[in-house]
């Protein structure tokens, strides 16, 4: 059963564009189109993982999908992208990301984007298995 739809961003996206038809900076605006881009990219790949776990789940009488949940703790707020109850009480936290290389991880738990053909180019990024066991902890709590 689905309790909560993915959310669409369009407020997030409505909101800078309405600051790049304001008087921006060149710098400004590039740094507002990188974010667009940004929450376009991560939007359209969290659309396509909730539609991979709806079509499984979207007719159980066994588990409860919620997608997009932004709960508060200690006056912060943590985006959880997709939440899955059982009946037999198991929570599934699952964190998506959408990203155009390809990733890696090392043996010190650092991860890594590969843009570009052959080695390409790195660049390193947050775990996205440090950042759901942070949430986890954080609904435990």
């Amino acid at each position: 059963m689905i309790l909560k739809h993915a959310d669409l961003h369009d407020a997030d996206l409505a909101e800078l564009d309405a600051l790049l038809k304001s008087k921006v900076t060149q710098r400004q605006r590039s740094a507002i189109e990188k974010e667009m881009h940004a929450i376009r990219r991560g939007a359209a790949g969290e659309r396509e993982a909730a539609h991979f776990i709806d079509s499984y789940l979207y007719d159980s009488q066994t588990a409860v999908v919620l997608h997009d949940v932004r709960p508060e703790l200690d006056g912060r707020v943590m985006q959880i992208h997709h939440v899955v109850l059982t009946a037999e009480r198991n929570v599934y936290v699952i964190e998506t990301k959408n990203f155009g290389g390809r990733m890696s991880r090392n043996d010190r738990d650092e991860w890594t984007v590969w843009y570009g053909r052959g080695r390409g180019q790195g660049y390193p990024i947050a775990s996205p298995v440090e950042q759901a066991l942070r949430h986890v902890k954080n609904l435990r709590r």
